[in-house]
């Protein structure tokens, strides 16, 4: 059966998809979700979505959650396999925490062991705050541990063991009776379990403390979901990585081995990789000012806690990373409050964490996004643990595919041979990529060996069909490279070191040499009504008389109430309103009202005249009009509605008499000699005669254009924008052209808040500058580019009273489609479009 009152609609989920910014598999995965809410299910089996780590598991939790409440649950408990995944779990719920999930319109109610004492039901609890009118749900956020039952029945319930955590649950409270009870009486629970390969039909007490509950369905949540495992929705690692909404795995080994110092050999390795990736990171950031500020980091799996300190230790070394504060330690001997907030901050701005040395402790839920390489000091165990525990740097550190293959890129040190590891398919199939154990294909033609596209970037191809590599990482001379679609894989010469690479640098657009100190000003454009002010001399003595008389003598309405009896209870009834007068006020408190509320209007600007009429003329004559014997509140607020509308009225008649003016600002250009590309993009070569659109790359550099003012530039479209830069390119009559960017500041406005950027600025050989707009042909019965004209070529009528521009010679040409395609050269195009130009002497 279904979960009572759970509903299937679509809309709403897709709703609380959009409030929530759900990526489409999670989407996908709470309408299948909601749909096995819906159905014939059965309570004792848990519903599994298989959600590859790093996809979002917790974000579609939450929108299940909000769904639920929005259909009238009132009730969800969330089990997680730790302490580490609850305190995240509460963190993601809880509003004003870091990580806390937006979305839902009011937050839900979350009860922990720490709230047991002081719970209430507040399920039935009226007045609690809810946009849609529909009350906030109780979530309730437990480890499993504190499900099962205690060892012994008797015995403290209070402290953080765990037996007397396990008895807090189930016992009686005074106020509020027991939980245990509580949720067992729910015939509509639902239990999300999160990391649910972990309750596995093996672990029997794991699984009562759940079943105990009677839930009306268990949904399940995990990235490894077992064969015996009702899968309802699946979304693989694979899927993820191939989506690009992860890192990409890039493993890598060292011929032969490291030999007898080999965890001291692997974690120089790792460092010597995150001083690559963190050149590339700061490169990223330089290239992106708004990206969130945080630096790579190394994660170290260790075999137990012995071994974690002696690693931890190690790193804080100077020959490694020489600092106590950058490596934390995290595992069931280092599980302080200090360190746990150490281990929370770590992927935020400012943190010193440069690597974590873990056991068992970070297997599942922790989610650093800018762990950037991994060191596996134990053997791989199970298909769980491998997936769980590379999981935890596939999270991308700027929430988003940069095209920067080192920061897309997941780097494993791993500890066996090159071989072997290739020979382990369970490793690979851990991820989806089942397909991906095969060996390799040489890297492609034209690619320097070591180059391949399996790191990251696909090769791209020039006009001359030759491969050049994308930003990818660039291995030690000797390396090998074997790649696949999902995964690539480094294998370095046993003595060969990982050297550092120096970061990438952005392809530089530069100004021609020729033109460098060139410069020019731009007419940028303006659209103002006058700027004369509303005055409120222009409130006549008739407006106020008639506004006098419109003020209100009524008054006030008392509500009124029987009471009466309902058994043993005393009610209320409704009976007959009754009229009574206001609350008397003195003329002066009237007057002084009337003057603030019109000196606190919008439209009134508070100049010392405006003051002065409000208080000497407007609010003294309009109340000499008013009829009435005595003032009171009801009264007042009647004579200040019906004053602000005459003001408003006078001040709205006033603007609408207004002119708009063009006014003209000088922009001198270019801001810049020079400007970086994103890091990744590069300058493709000009097209060759008779390309097509099929061969343009919008907003793509090209370049080298000799009269351009600068080297290289980008097009929105081939037809238009691209053929005028050809024409004008190789015409003999123009000095000049240059290309117009946002960053410019050079528009024109057509409306007194629309403005729009010309395409271009051609200096020719006779001194004329040209505004130069490409269009398609639609253009010419749109209106918006008919509007578009009109303030060009006004501007271009104004500039000849214009002291900055008098002496110049400017024209503007609107060249459409086809007089574009008609013209062969650049005079052809400024004679067939009939530009407007400056009236010459």
């Amino acid at each position: 059966m279904s979960v009572p009152g759970v509903s299937y609609d679509p809309d709403l989920v897709d709703a609380i998809a959009d409030r929530f910014d759900l990526r489409p598999p999670n989407r996908d995965g709470l309408h299948a979700v909601v749909g096995y809410l819906n159905g014939d299910l059965d309570s004792t089996v848990p519903g599994v979505l298989s959600l590859a780590t790093g996809v979002g598991k917790t974000y579609v939790m939450a929108g299940l959650v909000e769904y639920l409440r929005r259909e009238g649950i009132r009730n969800v408990l969330v089990v997680t396999p730790s302490s580490v995944v609850q305190a995240k779990t509460v963190a993601n719920f809880r509003p004003g925490q870091p990580k806390y999930i937006s979305g839902s319109p009011v937050a839900p109610v979350v009860i922990t062991p720490d709230d047991y004492d002081t719970w209430k039901d507040q399920s039935v609890a009226p007045g609690l705050p809810a946009e849609d009118g529909v009350s906030p749900i109780q979530l309730f956020i437990l480890n499993i541990h504190q499900l099962i039952a205690p060892s012994r029945d008797e015995g403290t319930t209070r402290g953080t063991g765990a037996d007397a955590v396990r008895r807090a649950f189930r016992t009686p409270r005074e106020t509020n009776g027991e939980l245990d009870e509580y949720l067992r009486g729910l015939d509509d629970l639902v239990i999300i379990a999160d990391e649910h390969h972990l309750y596995s039909v093996t672990a029997q007490a794991f699984q009562e403390g759940i079943n105990r509950l009677e839930p009306a369905a268990i949904i399940g949540l995990t990235a490894s979901p077992s064969d015996d495992d009702h899968v309802i929705y699946r979304y693989s690692l694979r899927q993820a990585i191939e989506d690009r909404y992860v890192k990409r795995p890039v493993i890598a080994f060292r011929k032969g081995g490291y030999g007898d110092h080999e965890e001291e050999q692997q974690l120089r390795d790792a460092l010597a990789l995150l001083r690559i990736k963190q050149g590339y990171y700061n490169s990223y950031r330089l290239a992106h000012p708004e990206a969130l500020a945080v630096d790579p980091a190394l994660y170290v799996q260790c075999a137990d806690v012995a071994h974690a300190t002696q690693i931890a230790e190690l790193l804080r070394e100077p020959e490694y990373l020489g600092a106590p504060g950058a490596v934390l330690q995290v595992d069931n001997e280092h599980n302080d409050v200090i360190t746990n907030a150490t281990l929370d901050a770590m992927d935020r701005p400012g943190s010193p964490v440069r690597a974590v040395v873990s056991v068992n402790k970070l297997k599942e839920g922790w989610d650093a996004r800018n762990i950037a390489v991994m060191v596996t000091l134990r053997a791989m165990g199970s298909e769980i643990l491998t997936q769980q525990t590379l999981g935890r740097g596939l999270r991308l550190p700027f929430g988003k595919w940069t095209e920067v293959a080192h920061i897309n890129q997941l780097d494993i040190i791993a500890h066996e041979s090159f071989r072997t590891l290739l020979n382990k398919e369970e490793v690979l199939q851990s991820f989806g990529l089942e397909d991906a154990s095969s060996h390799s294909s040489p890297a492609p033609a034209g690619l320097p060996r070591g180059q391949g596209s399996g790191l990251g970037s696909e090769p791209i191809a020039d006009s001359d069909n030759v491969l050049r590599p994308g930003p990818v990482a660039t291995p030690t001379p000797g390396s090998t490279v074997i790649s696949n679609d999902s995964v690539a894989i480094l294998e370095y010469d046993a003595d060969d070191p990982v050297r550092d690479a120096p970061p990438p640098a952005p392809a530089v657009i530069s100004v021609n040499e020729q033109f460098r100190g060139c410069t020019f000003l731009f007419p940028a454009t303006t659209m103002e009504r006058q700027a004369s002010p509303f005055n409120l001399s222009h409130v006549t003595e008739p407006q106020l008389q008639n506004a006098a008389r419109r003020v209100s003598n009524s008054t006030d309405t008392l509500m009124r109430a029987e009471l009466i009896f309902r058994g043993r209870h005393l009610g209320v009834a409704s009976t007959d309103d009754v009229q009574v007068d206001s609350i008397p006020i003195g003329l002066d408190e009237a007057r002084q009202s009337l003057v603030q509320t019109l000196a606190a209007m919008r439209v009134v600007e508070a100049t010392a005249s405006n003051i002065t009429q409000i208080r000497r003329r407007i609010v003294p004559y309009f109340l000499d009009n008013v009829a009435i014997g005595s003032w009171t509140t009801k009264r007042l607020a009647s004579a200040a509605r019906v004053l602000q509308e005459v003001i408003a009225a006078a001040a709205e008649e006033y603007t609408s008499r207004l002119q708009i003016e063009t006014r003209i600002h000088a922009v001198e250009l270019p801001i810049c000699d020079d400007y970086p590309l994103a890091l990744g993009d590069d300058v493709h070569p000009l097209l060759a005669d008779g390309a097509t659109a099929a061969d343009f790359h919008r907003n793509a550099h090209y370049g080298p254009w000799g009269r351009g003012l600068f080297k290289a530039a980008s097009f929105d479209a081939f037809d238009t924008e691209y053929k005028i830069a050809t024409l004008a390119n190789r015409s003999p009559s123009v000095q000049w052209w240059k290309r117009l960017y946002p960053g410019d500041r050079a528009t024109i406005a057509y409306t007194a808040v629309n403005t729009y950027l010309p395409d271009f600025v051609i200096h020719d050989q006779a001194g004329w500058y040209w505004i130069v707009e490409g269009k398609s042909q639609r253009g010419r019965d749109d209106q918006i580019v008919q509007a578009k004209r009109d303030a060009a070529e006004t501007v271009v009528r104004q500039l000849i009273s214009e002291p900055e521009f008098s002496e110049q010679q400017w024209g503007y040409i609107l060249a459409y489609e086809d007089d574009i395609a008609r013209a062969d050269s650049w005079d052809d195009l400024v004679t067939a479009t009939d530009p407007v130009q400056t009236r010459t002497t």
